[in-house]
């Protein structure tokens, strides 16, 4: 995290910030060369989006309501609008060694216990899958932590975001970073469940990665 920017490393050994990356507001900022996207930034600089969205040709690229759609191999569209929430820079915000991200709600979401980015050094890029660093020193693909493969997979309700597991059950964020004893937790068939305070359990296989509660610690209220 440099000058309000996050930047990502990618497996070639390049630095790519995606301040600009997800903060499009004009199709005049794209330009299509060498099998790489670039994206014009306020400062004249043209960054190029090759290892980070994985964009083959501008056909792939719509934009509409402000909001920039890619196109999947299975021909379906993703809007990044929500899928990071990172519609501008403003909506980023860097404290504590924790980088936090605003909510359409108008609240923060810090991101480092959920995605466990405590610096860029804990970020790489593999077979079109972004990993990240464990304080275990597990690399974990959020692939299939976050499984946001398009909006369709995210719902909003009740200032809880519910993301779609590939079994087709909605894991809310809002209980599964909000662990408050460990007797809330129980592991099942390999995936870690997790209490919330309406009595549900809510399994966390497909969004944190967990393999054992060995690598779970229960300390100062965190």
């Amino acid at each position: 995290y440099n000058n309000s920017n996050l930047f990502i490393l990618s497996h070639t050994g390049n630095w790519y910030g995606t301040k600009y990356m997800l903060n499009i507001r004009s199709t005049n900022n794209l330009k299509y060369n060498n099998s790489n996207l670039f994206i014009l930034s306020p400062t004249g600089n043209w960054y190029g989006t090759k290892y980070m969205l994985n964009i083959r040709s501008t056909n792939n690229l719509k934009y509409n309501n402000s909001n920039l759609f890619i196109l999947s191999s299975t021909g379906n569209w993703y809007g990044t609008k929500y899928m990071l929430n990172i519609r501008s820079t403003n909506n980023l915000k860097y404290n504590n060694s924790n980088l936090f991200i605003l909510s359409p709600t108008g609240n923060w979401y810090g991101t480092k216990y959920m995605l466990n980015i405590r610096s860029t050094n804990n970020l790489k890029y593999n077979n079109s899958n972004l990993f990240i660093l464990s304080p275990t020193g597990n690399w974990y693909g959020t692939k299939y932590m976050l499984n946001i493969r398009s909006t369709n997979n995210l719902k909003y309700n009740n200032s809880n975001l519910f993301i779609l597991s590939p079994t087709g059950n909605w894991y809310g964020t809002k209980y599964m970073l909000n662990i408050r004893s460990t007797n809330n937790l129980k592991y099942n068939n390999s995936n870690l469940f997790i209490l919330s305070p309406t009595g549900n359990w809510y399994g966390t296989k497909y969004m944190l990665n967990i393999r054992s509660t060995n690598n779970l610690k229960y300390n100062n209220s965190n």
